[in-house]
Parts: structure tokens; sequence; C-alpha cells
């Protein structure tokens, strides 16, 4: 279950029950790229039309940029697998073109061996979407997980999503 917001409007937590799918591990991810900075690491998002497994290698169907009519799928990358976790300790934020649109906070927790999840964005993101105007979008997902009682960047990506009607 998930706990979202999208501009005043809840989403129903059954649409994201598919995010828990996951490949037996065999070695790091192909698609994953963690980044180091200052201390701090995260990995990034691939975003697609197609549900990415895991292992994907590298080469499978990605996209940068998507019609509000197509499925939109992201399978975000952890720097490392997140070990024991809890409900709500990992969390998204979405901003659309620079701005705080939406949030969410994962109830079931990742497993603990995991270095992915896989997000049906364009099933969760229905509402935002439908409410931008026509034309082109930027959009950008923050993963942030508990660490204490402060938050941690996990995961990060974005794409354009280009709003046809």
């Amino acid at each position: 279950m998930v706990l979202a917001v999208i501009l005043g409007s809840a989403v129903p937590a059954a649409a994201t029950r598919v995010y828990l799918r996951h490949a037996p591990r065999v070695g790091p991810p192909p698609l994953r790229v963690v980044v180091k900075n200052a201390g701090k690491e995260w990995a990034n998002c691939v975003f697609s039309t197609v549900e990415l497994a895991e292992q994907a290698p590298v080469g499978s169907p990605s996209a940068l940029q998507f019609a509000t009519d197509e499925p939109l799928w992201g399978r975000c990358f952890f720097p490392q697998a997140l070990g024991a976790n809890r409900p709500g300790d990992l969390y998204d934020i979405v901003t659309v073109d620079g701005r705080r649109a939406w949030e969410q906070a994962y109830e079931t927790p990742i497993p603990p061996l995991a270095l992915s999840h896989l997000v049906p964005y364009g099933v969760i993101l229905r509402n935002l979407f439908a409410g931008l105007s026509p034309g082109d979008h930027v959009v950008r997902i923050e993963g942030l997980r508990r660490a204490g009682k402060s938050m941690q960047r996990v995961y990060e990506g974005s794409f354009t999503l280009r709003r046809v009607r």
C-alpha cells in the first residue's frame, strides 16, 4: 500500500502493488549507475513504456520523453541494498517544472536484498499528469530513505512528459 497525495487527491493503493516485483540477484544490475559526491551516494531511475527487470541488460527499452497516453514505468535503483527497513522508510518526491507536485511514502518495506524497485508511475501519477497544461513538462523523481531523524537521497531520475490535450 502507498500513501499518496496528488494535488489534493488520493491514489488507490492497489494501483501501486506491482512495484515489489524483483528479479533474482545475479551481480550488480547492468542499468544501475551509482553517483558518489561529498561522502553521499545515490543511484538512478530508468524509465520505460514496459516493465524493466532489476537485471535488465544495457540496451533495454528506455526513454527520456513520454506522452500522457503512453505507459510509464520507473525502475529506481538503490546505491546498495537497503537492508532492514520499515513501512514509510522509503519516500518519493515528484517535482514538475521545478515545483513540488506530489509525494508518497511506501507502506510496504522493500525486500532487504533488493537493489531497486519497479514503480508504475504512469498509473500513480495519472491524476497529476491530467491536470498539467498542454505541452512539455520536466518531471523529476527523488527517492529518499529515512535514516534516524533525517532523510537520505537513494535515487533520482527525470523525464519529459508531453501533455497532449
